[in-house]
């Protein structure tokens, strides 16, 4: 199907999240009769595969948070930018009821957002922030993850390295359910640190509830509003590789 094929291209000539799918031009008018390379073939069927698989609103948002800092996500240059465009890509509606589907439930690594609580602990730091969904349709369990990691490592490659260990790690568990096909609502029920594998202190409470709305769901990005402790942020996911 063109999904998978989709799914193909990704993997082997873009990551969606650094760099901007690009094909070599290909020239396959009836007066061209010189034989096509193989993988030029392949570049073709892959760039069909993405304008079936992929809505033409998604590159532009990928490419507007592409390289920004976390320090730099709530500047209002950036974050005008990227709501404006979310909202473009919202229109898209990839998936019906997203909060049901199973794309919903998997591993997320948070790559942007404009959460204030959030920047200040990892601005400037090698941290990797992750969210990990579970459950069944109508209800779950979501671990806000945050990773440290030393300077030495890059954390990026802890996503398909299990040898690569965080220092610190803190894990902020919430029970949701959800409420439409876009939105879910949570409470907060418990915390966890974990230190160089010699400390792990789990707190059974938490403060905070709220909840969020879906704007964008495929296979490989979420894009979401959340709405807790009378503030709201954006904030864009991409899946973390099986």
């Amino acid at each position: 199907s063109h999904h998978h094929m989709f799914q193909f291209c990704i993997l082997n000539y873009a990551n969606p999240f650094t760099k901007t799918l690009a094909f070599p031009s290909l020239n396959i008018s009836p007066r061209n009769k010189k034989k096509q390379n193989p993988r030029s073939y392949r570049f073709f069927l892959c760039a069909a595969a993405a304008s079936l698989g992929q809505p033409p609103q998604k590159q532009p948002l990928l490419d507007a948070i592409r390289g920004v800092r976390w320090s730099e996500m709530k500047s209002e240059d950036v974050s005008s930018r990227v709501l404006k465009l979310s909202e473009e890509l919202a229109a898209a509606s990839a998936t019906q009821n997203p909060t049901r589907s199973p794309k919903f439930r998997k591993m997320w690594q948070l790559v942007y957002t404009t959460e204030s609580p959030l920047i200040p602990l990892v601005a400037g730091k090698n941290a990797l922030v992750l969210q990990n969904v579970t459950g069944p349709e109508d209800r779950g369990l979501i671990e806000n993850i945050v990773r440290y990691y030393p300077e030495s490592v890059r954390p990026e490659d802890a996503l398909t390295d299990g040898s690569i260990s965080p220092g610190t790690e803190f894990i902020v568990s919430v029970e949701f359910w959800v409420n439409d096909p876009e939105r879910i609502s949570f409470i907060f029920r418990s915390t966890r640190f974990k230190y160089k594998g010699f400390v792990d202190l789990n707190i059974p409470f938490a403060i905070g509830r709220g909840g969020n709305r879906t704007l964008y769901l495929d296979d490989d990005t979420r894009v979401v509003v959340d709405e807790s402790n009378d503030e709201k942020w954006l904030s864009i996911f991409r899946a973390v590789p099986t």
